[in-house]
C-alpha cells in the first residue's frame, strides 16, 4: 500500500511542477508566493513530501489555476 501512494504523490508532484511551469513560474518564485522555502516545493513536486489539501488550494491559487482543474488531475491520477 505505501507503495502505490508513494507512487501517487511522486505522480501529483509530477503535476503540480508542470503547473507551475505552465506558468513560467520557478520553483523560487512559487515558494515566495506560497510564503515557503524553495526546497520545500521541491520536495512536494518529487514527491519526497505528500501534499495536503489545504496546500493544493494554496498552490491552485498562487498559479491562477482553479482548484477544479487541480482536483480534475487528483482524479485522472487515482485510476
Amino acid at each position: 500500500m505505501a507503495e502505490l501512494e508513494d507512487d501517487f504523490y511522486r505522480r501529483l508532484g509530477g503535476v503540480l511542477g508542470r503547473l507551475r511551469e505552465s506558468r513560467g513560474l520557478s520553483q523560487e518564485a512559487l515558494a515566495v508566493q506560497l510564503q515557503r522555502d524553495q526546497s520545500y516545493v521541491s520536495r512536494i513536486e518529487s514527491g519526497d513530501r505528500h501534499a495536503s489539501v489545504l496546500l493544493l488550494l494554496e498552490w491552485s491559487e498562487a498559479l491562477g489555476v482553479p482548484f477544479s482543474d487541480v482536483a480534475s488531475e487528483l482524479e485522472r491520477l487515482r485510476t
